[in-house]
């Protein structure tokens, strides 16, 4: 190297060092001013306090530029909104031109804020507190912005709208803007990346920890407020999306854009579905891919939404339930949407042209579709052969165990909707048919076996639900069902007509010890399982039922048949007819509420040629052993009047029973009946253990707790005898007898006439006597009372049954028209 070319490097050197320092130098003298120049020329650009911790020159960090570094930097909510700190800056970089700092005319080309805090705000009102912009005419002309670049890091963005119920909150590693940001129109190229800690919109989840990254090209025409989307991709979740197009914007918001998405994973895609409880889709594992293309085009403004358009498709999904086990396999499903824009929703539609479910055997196939979304207009129709274990799925069927069998259903509809949930089904016209093979289930502690048959709504009025021979097991009992159902939709909307049933019953042997648990089945708390009795509304009910054989504990019954009727919440009984104890009987009645959680029962039974041993059997003898079925026999006819009240427990109310009999023995036998054996303690007569006589005729009256015998005769070949009295439901009796012995008697016991104070001459010469039986059927005592007996027959004698039968209100029966529904055709 030659001197000349040493001493030229080192004057440069000298020169350069020469120069930094004065410009070291000028940056020192100039730093203060600069601050102040600063916070001068930021209120030409924010409307509300602000405050900058420190501010200096970085000659170093972009040179050959000029970097101002702030720190803690805090601008405020505007002040009708409060005081609170809007943004929260921890750096703040300016990059300006070089040239233009030493003219003092700053132009800032680069802005870069690192660890950043945004808490916006939108109060019910409508008002914010991020207004803090001034406007454009403000600003000076010694500080301006050339941006090429803005770059935020480390983000956290907090925004709550109580005006539209919207949440956000979000962590941003890096925003990054590029692109002559100040000209009139310019190319900006922007890139995102983070994650969103929620989002929420009106208490639905949108978002929950989803990390994000968005990449953009946009060409941005500030004079005619157009934006040119060149290419935009967004991920969210490993979810991408595609979005291009354009917007203007003036005083309004003008779309046209195009958003589509191939192979969306769908278990990321059910992920981020605006679904309230989003915990419930734990329990679900997705599979599958979908895609859509969407058009978006139209205004938007507070009151108007662009007309969206979507069509959509899910090839080869699948779903599993986890905790049943169960896989929905080969699941397609294509269709639709469009919303119309949101001043035109008469207009939005749905589609589904079809949809396909697999379940092993079990398939499903729909078709879908939805007309005006304000109040929707559907058309569907689903096919489907249903496996026993998804039936437990369907409708929250958990209750229902063991099911097998096979069920088919044909569903198609028309009709109207309330809402998005709920179908409107007075204006809907539903058509089914259900055909049901062996199908059976477990239902509480019922089991309901091998039903077979067909349900169906009829042809030429689908308010009518046909029953075509139904048949099945109900626990052990065989059964056939059969007849119609009338505005049967009232069963799940009842607001509609009254649904009316008409319905036919065959069973086989039915035994109801099981459904109707006595007081001393041994469970102390009575009221355990049962509910109180409900008298349902808007339903009609009218059922002819047969059932081979009835029975209960010892009650035995054969040929039942009846004819049911509920109208009015009252239940009534006609025709009814069965065959029990040898015999027949037959009657009607009638079931109502009666006030405070209590039904009556009130009705007229007639028998005949029934068997007195036998009833006592079979009625157990009415839970009493004074007087069984091993004391009597005989043949029974009669009539009986009967009012019982019962309470919600199915527990009979014994003082409201009243109950007027009519009833005839014949050929009647008393044998080895202790009472009647001790009648006269002074005489043990074989004859009185096996009392025979021909015929008895009485009508007995049973009023609050009391079963009143009124005078009747007993004619015996041995002697006669005559009686009346009292029994009450605590067992205590109060009973006169007469009785005519004949000379013939006393002879062979050598007793003579005179020994008996309570005696006297019969009109055909025998001797009367009179006992009055008086205690407990356990401990009673006998004495002679000819005149009380003679009172007490008197006022028994004096009692017609014409006055009884007054006192009980006597259930009307209906004729055969009375009983029919009127079968119209809407």
């Amino acid at each position: 190297m030659t001197y000349r070319k040493v001493n030229t490097l080192l004057l440069s050197l000298i020169a350069l060092l020469s120069l930094s320092s004065v410009f070291f130098l000028y940056l020192l003298t100039f730093q203060e001013d600069f601050a102040k120049i600063l916070n001068k020329q930021l209120k030409n650009y924010i409307s509300s306090p602000y405050q900058i911790g420190t501010a200096h020159i970085s000659p170093f960090r972009n040179f050959p530029n000029i970097a101002i570094l702030a720190k803690d930097v805090i601008i405020y909510e505007n002040p009708q909104s409060g005081n609170k700190p809007l943004i929260t800056i921890n750096k703040l970089y300016l990059q300006l031109d070089f040239w233009s700092f030493f003219r003092k005319n700053f132009i800032v080309e680069k802005l870069e804020i690192d660890e950043v805090a945004i808490q916006a705000y939108i109060d019910q009102n409508g008002i914010t507190n991020f207004n803090v912009l001034t406007s454009s005419d403000q600003k000076s002309g010694d500080f301006d912005l050339d941006l090429n670049k803005i770059i935020l890091k480390n983000t956290r963005l907090n925004f709550l709208s109580e005006k539209d119920h919207t949440s956000f909150k979000g962590n941003f590693e890096k925003l990054q803007l590029k692109g002559k940001l100040q000209s009139e129109e310019f190319n900006m190229v922007s890139k995102l990346n983070g994650e969103i800690i929620s989002f929420y919109v009106d208490s639905i989840r949108i978002f929950n920890n989803t990390p994000i990254a968005m990449n953009a090209d946009i060409q941005v025409n500030t004079s005619q407020n157009l934006y040119k989307i060149n290419h935009f991709t967004a991920n969210l979740d490993e979810t991408s999306w595609l979005l291009s197009g354009q917007l203007k914007s003036r005083e309004k918001m003008f779309l046209d854009l195009k958003l589509n998405s191939d192979n969306i994973n769908l278990a990321e895609a059910i992920r981020i579905l605006p679904v309230k409880d989003k915990d419930t889709l734990s329990n679900f594992e997705f599979n599958g891919k979908v895609s859509f293309k969407s058009t978006i085009k139209g205004m938007i403004s507070d009151t108007v939404l662009p007309e969206i358009k979507i069509n959509f498709n899910l090839a080869d999904a699948a779903v599993r339930i986890i905790d049943k086990d169960i896989l929905f396999n080969k699941i397609n499903l294509s269709g639709n949407f469009s919303n119309a824009g949101f001043a035109n929703h008469k207009n939005g539609r749905l589609t589904v042209d079809r949809a396909e479910v697999f379940h092993q055997n079990t398939s499903l196939n729909l078709k879908l579709s939805a007309d005006d979304l304000i109040h929707p207009f559907i058309r569907m129709e689903c096919q489907s052969t249903l496996e026993p274990d998804l039936l437990a799925l369907l409708g929250g069927l958990d209750e229902f165990k063991n099911i097998s069998g096979k069920l088919d259903f044909n569903i198609k509809v028309n009709g109207y909707m309330d809402s998005l949930k709920s179908l409107n089904f007075n204006q809907s016209d539903i058509r089914i048919k259900l055909t049901l093979k062996e199908f059976s289930f477990r239902y509480d502690d019922y089991d309901i076996k091998k039903l077979t048959g067909t349900v169906n709504t009829e042809e030429n009025n689908s308010r009518i639900l046909i029953i075509n021979s139904l048949s099945g097991i109900f626990d052990q009992t065989d059964f056939k069902m059969s007849g119609k159902i009338q505005n049967y939709l009232s069963l799940l909307d009842s607001s509609g007509k009254p649904a009316a049933f008409n319905i036919k019953l065959n069973a086989g042997s039915l035994t109801l010890d099981k459904y109707l648990k006595s007081e001393s089945s041994g469970n102390n708390d009575q009221s355990e399982g049962y509910k109180s009795v409900v008298f349902p509304e808007k339903i009609l009910y009218l059922a002819d039922i047969e059932v081979v054989r009835l029975k209960y504990q010892n009650f035995t019954a054969e040929n039942v048949k009846a004819r049911l009727k509920y109208l009015d919440n009252e239940i009534s009984v006609s025709d009814a007819r069965l065959t029990t104890a040898k015999g027949k009987l037959s009657g009607y009645g009638k079931i109502f509420p009666s006030g405070n959680d209590k039904f009556q029962i009130d009705g007229i039974v007639h028998v005949s040629d029934m068997e007195i041993k036998e009833i006592f059997r079979e009625m157990d003898n009415f839970d009493q052993d004074y007087i069984t079925d091993r004391h009597l026999s005989g043949i029974t006819d009669g009539n009986l009047q009967f009012s019982l009240k019962f309470d919600y427990l199915f527990i009979p109310d014994e003082a409201s029973l009243f109950c007027l009999a009519d009833v005839v023995v014949s050929n009647g036998n008393i044998r080895n009946f202790e009472p009647l054996k001790d009648l006269f303690g002074f005489v043990r007569m074989k004859k009185l253990e096996d009392v025979k006589f021909d015929k008895l005729e009485n009508t007995i009256l049973i009023k609050e707790r009391v079963i009143t015998i009124p005078y009747m005769n007993v004619s015996n070949t041995a002697f006669n005898i005559a009686l009346s009295g009292t029994h009450t439901f605590d067992n205590h009796i109060d009973y006169y007898f007469k009785v005519n012995l004949t000379d013939l008697f006393f002879k062979r016991y050598n007793r003579n006439i005179t020994e008996f104070e309570a005696s006297e001459k019969s009109s055909n010469g025998g001797i009367n006597i009179y006992v009055n039986m008086t205690g407990t059927v356990d401990d009673y005592k006998l004495k002679y009372e000819q005149t009380k007996a003679k009172e007490a027959f008197k006022r028994s004698e004096s009692i017609k049954k014409t006055e009884l039968k007054e006192k009980i209100k006597t259930p009307r029966k209906e004729n055969q028209q009375e009983m029919e529904f009127y079968w119209e055709n809407e």
